[in-house]
């Protein structure tokens, strides 16, 4: 069984999206479609380019997202760059488990593989986000998947500096 940690640092709105220039990552979209009332995860996507030059393809997801849209990077902390084979294993898991309702992929097929996934908050600017106050945030920060079993840790707690 393999364990990942994914550091997801946001969130960027279309402006400042363009500031950032992370590769080969997974990404969140947030935010309301027309007649929804409340804001919610309606997409997850991986990219080998920035997410700013995937969102703006002309056919993409977040063009149906017209309010309040929010975008959150995920880094995949690894000892070298992701493979494409691993953003998917990811993503595969996140789509089964949120249900996003923009994906059309891989909501109703179990991942195959046992795998434990660690989520991590971060401000754009890099410093780590002690309070879950953003829509993205409410995915487990402790997702633990094993054939049919689903483990999940709602906060794991950031230790307090001596």
């Amino acid at each position: 069984m393999n364990g990942y940690l994914v550091k997801w640092y946001g969130p960027y709105d279309d402006d400042t999206l363009v500031q950032n220039d992370t590769k080969n990552c997974l990404y969140l979209i947030t935010g309301k479609k027309k007649h929804q009332r409340n804001q919610s995860i309606l997409y997850c996507g991986i990219t080998k380019r920035t997410v700013s030059d995937r969102v703006n393809d002309k056919n993409h997801k977040s063009w149906n997202v017209v309010r309040e849209i929010q975008y959150w990077v995920g880094v995949v902390d690894y000892s070298r760059k992701p493979s494409e084979y691993l953003l998917r294993k990811l993503e595969h898991i996140l789509i089964y488990f949120l249900k996003t309702e923009e994906n059309s992929q891989n909501k109703d097929s179990l991942p195959k593989r046992r795998m434990i996934l660690v989520n991590q908050w971060y401000r754009p600017d890099g410093i780590r986000r002690k309070n879950q106050i953003h829509e993205a945030q409410k995915l487990q920060d402790l997702i633990f998947f094993s054939e049919n079993e689903w483990l999940i840790c709602n906060t794991l707690k950031i230790p307090k500096e001596k």
